[in-house]
């Protein structure tokens, strides 16, 4: 069987006739409600112009394209990332989630003078739009858990939105 390979600026899709796997990214298109596996010339062009100026030759992403949007999922440098485009090569949002040492330092150090309980920072939600990137901070200390939501526009300082803080059941006691 023939094997064509397509390139597309570093990310590759290969179509192989005999196997019908698409490889190192995987390209899913909603069809009657379900995402069924597809080829590379079916993704937006703009979406993926966009993506490869924006992060570069990133390997394994899983792609889902339905009527509006195109959604992308990988990894990259610790951080779990879903991108969400319009099928224009419009970039809607990006989130990302990660553990609080790759939190920014001005809002780890802003979330940590808030609390100033001896928390620790365990993992991060962070949600980047055009105007404002909100952040869902996870974080405890030996008795309790405490949720913390952020909010920063463009070039403002960090604010927080909400708080939420659970105290720990100690093991066996319910």
């Amino acid at each position: 069987m023939a094997k064509t390979t397509v390139s597309f600026t570093n990310i590759n899709a290969t179509n192989d006739k005999e196997n019908d796997e698409i490889s190192p990214n995987t390209i899913l298109i909603k069809r009657n409600g379900q995402f069924i596996k597809t080829y590379l010339n079916n993704m937006p062009s703009a979406v993926m112009a966009d993506f490869v100026k924006k992060f570069g030759d990133v390997d394994g992403v899983t792609w889902k394209i339905d009527d509006n949007d195109v959604n992308g999922y990988f990894s990259n440098n610790g951080q779990k990332i879903v991108v969400n485009y319009k099928k224009n090569g419009h970039l809607v949002s990006t989130r990302k989630t990660y553990a609080g040492n790759i939190l920014p330092k001005n809002i780890r150090q802003y979330v940590q003078s808030e609390l100033n309980k001896g928390y620790s920072i365990n993992l991060v939600t962070e949600v980047v739009g055009e105007l404002v990137t909100l952040y869902e901070v996870n974080l405890v200390n030996q008795n309790n858990i405490s949720i913390v939501r952020l909010s920063r526009n463009k070039d403002a300082e960090p604010e927080v939105t909400e708080r939420i803080f659970y105290t720990k059941v100690p093991a066996g006691a319910l």
